[in-house]
């Protein structure tokens, strides 16, 4: 985690404004729990989004889904997070929580980066993280 920290966004928000951050010491933080205030406490997970090298602050290069060359996926089983569906009648959940260094090296097998943007709207149930 840089010096600088790094700002937590909510998978919902309509704005760049950090939930929270994580500072150098934080590496083995996965959730809100403790730090922010979350509406739903099982939904309280760091949920990786990666971002297009470049187009890190455009809504064009959001991926919470990609396939392993990094291009835009369609399907759930490509969530770089997993997907964690509340619904009765969802299937067994896949998310996993991630820290700073786990999600730093998921973008990069993707050869993507991290956001410096909410990805609000854009898949896999993260929108409630």
């Amino acid at each position: 985690i840089p010096e600088s920290g790094i700002a937590i966004l909510a998978g919902n928000s309509d704005t760049n404004d950090a939930s929270f951050c994580l500072w150098p010491g934080d590496e083995a933080v996965t959730s809100a729990d403790g730090r922010a205030e979350w509406p739903n406490p099982l939904r309280s997970g760091i949920a990786a989004q990666c971002c297009t090298s470049g187009e890190q602050l455009s809504p064009i290069g959001c991926r919470r889904k990609a396939k392993p060359d990094g291009s835009p996926s369609t399907s759930d089983d490509d969530c770089i997070a997993g997907v964690l569906d509340l619904r009765p009648s969802a299937p067994p959940s896949t998310f996993k929580n991630m820290t700073y260094g786990d999600t730093v090296a998921k973008c990069a097998s993707l050869n993507l980066v991290l956001c410096l943007q909410s990805c609000s709207g854009t898949g896999c149930a993260y929108n409630g993280h």
